[in-house]
């Protein structure tokens, strides 16, 4: 994972951080912190596409799983392929999703967070 040591972040006092706290060193730093965790979760993410089986079509893989058509396994879903969804993508948006179908073809759908804090702007949207 990346360090906050190697970040770049916004170099100027253009930074929103900046502007809110009105210390430049300070506003400095924590655009550093941002570039990171957006660094590392993007490197998670890469991570995970290389080691997963990824699901090329969302409609016809639930419809394959729900006629058993589909082999026990773990299953990696992208935003870009979900929301390429005639069926499903109406009323939410994740990032990624994970599959997981079992002996009773039961999908568990999880939603990955690197850390405690999620999209809040979205979540209203995603509950539905």
């Amino acid at each position: 994972m990346s360090k906050i040591i190697n970040a770049k972040g916004r170099i100027n006092s253009n930074s929103g951080y900046t502007r809110v706290i009105g210390n430049e060193e300070l506003g400095r730093l924590l655009s550093r912190v941002q570039s990171t965790i957006i660094s590392n979760e993007s490197k998670l993410e890469r991570m995970l596409i290389a080691r997963s089986k990824c699901i090329k079509d969302i409609d016809e893989f639930i419809q394959n799983a729900t006629e058993n058509k589909i082999n026990n396994g773990t299953y990696l879903c992208l935003k870009k392929t979900f929301k390429k969804s005639k069926k499903y993508s109406k009323k939410i948006e994740p990032d990624m999703m994970i599959f997981i179908v079992q002996e009773n073809r039961v999908c568990k759908i999880i939603e990955l967070k690197d850390g405690d804090a999620f999209d809040t702007k979205k979540s209203a949207k995603e509950k539905s």
